[in-house]
């Protein structure tokens, strides 16, 4: 009749929630950090002002932009504490200033988001190689949809 409780050390890409639930973990460090909901990108929200800055998490990439390049930096380097103090591994800073390429997105000054060129080729490739096809199976049906849905998620 003992009880016990198990902790993942990592989640299953099978889990069906692994994504979400690594997300909400990183958020909520980050809001715990500081970070708040009112300066937070969010589907299906309207955005935050980028005056003074603005964040999102993407899975287990934090984000941070803005028009004042200190509160961007210094934003960026308590959540990036924040993150390490809960011991989790953190990516690679990147600074950027004006244009950006995040997670495999141009964010260009002019306010224009779109895939980098690369990832667009890839998916313009890929259908006119599927197309050539007298058959293709399902899965690669389904990963074709998948980036193709990606990108107009944006577009």
């Amino acid at each position: 009749g003992a009880r016990f409780y198990p902790r993942l050390r990592v989640l299953p890409m099978g889990f069906s929630h692994a994504l979400w639930v690594c997300q909400e973990v990183h958020r909520k460090i980050l809001i715990k950090a500081g970070m708040l909901d009112s300066h937070m990108v969010c589907d299906r929200e309207a955005p935050p002002s980028l005056d003074p800055w603005a964040y999102t998490v993407y899975v287990d990439n934090a984000i941070f932009f803005g028009t004042d390049k200190q509160e961007v930096r210094d934003k960026m380097e308590r959540a990036r504490a924040a993150v390490e103090a809960a011991g989790l591994p953190t990516h690679e800073v990147q600074h950027c200033e004006g244009s950006a390429e995040v997670l495999g997105w141009e964010i260009l000054s002019e306010g224009i988001v779109r895939p980098k060129p690369s990832r667009a080729w890839r998916v313009i490739l890929s259908i006119d190689w599927m197309l050539s096809q007298p058959k293709v199976t399902i899965s690669d049906l389904d990963k074709l949809i998948g980036y193709c849905t990606f990108i107009g998620l944006i577009s």
